[in-house]
Formats: structure tokens, sequence, C-alpha cells
């Protein structure tokens, strides 16, 4: 009687690996799906993404092209027109930006 306990832990001893081998493989093919309400909700973020951190009055400083600095760009809509063209090339109500949208909510393009 106690051969046969051995003999069945033993038996144990070799399954139990298997059987938690298997458990991982499903969690991990479980966890790895996708859910669609995740695209639904992507979808309803972009529709809420507005250009309402970009209104108002730019101002360029310490860029790559001095003679630009100080050109004052307003931002309204979706293109930012040059308020004051400082010492640019440009014209004042040139416009400097235009069909910019949101891609993100800290990015735009």
């Amino acid at each position: 009687m106690k051969t046969g306990k051995i003999k069945n832990l033993t038996i144990l001893n070799y399954e139990l690996p298997k059987i938690a081998l298997i458990l991982f493989l499903v969690l991990a093919l479980v966890s790895s799906c996708s859910n669609d309400d995740d695209d639904e909700d992507m979808e309803e973020e972009k529709k809420e993404l507005t250009l309402d951190n970009l209104k108002g009055s730019w101002i360029r400083i310490a860029s790559n092209n001095i003679s630009n600095d100080g050109i004052i760009i307003e931002m309204k809509d979706a293109q930012g027109t040059i308020a004051d063209k400082a010492d640019s090339s440009f014209s004042n109500g040139d416009i400097k930006w235009k069909d910019i949208a949101p891609s993100d909510t800290e990015n735009y393009t």
C-alpha cells in the first residue's frame, strides 16, 4: 500500500509541470487576444480631439533661423497666419500652417 502511494506521487510530480505549462500557455493565449471595444474607445477618443490647445498667438523664439525669430502666428481654426512678420521674409497675413489636425492629445499634423 505504501508503494502505491509513492507511485501515485511520482506520477503526480511528472504531470504537475506539464499541467502548469499547459495552464500558462492557455493564459498567455487568452490574454493576448484583442478586444473590439479597444478599437471603439480609440475611435471615440479621436472624435474628442480638438485644436483648442493651439488657439491663440504663438511667437517663434530661439530657432535655427534667427531672422525668423520674433514672428507672431495667430492660430485660428485649422490654420496659422502671420500676425507680425518681424524681420522675416514673410508678409503679414501669410498662411504659415494650414490643415492642422490632431493626431493625439498632444501632437498635431
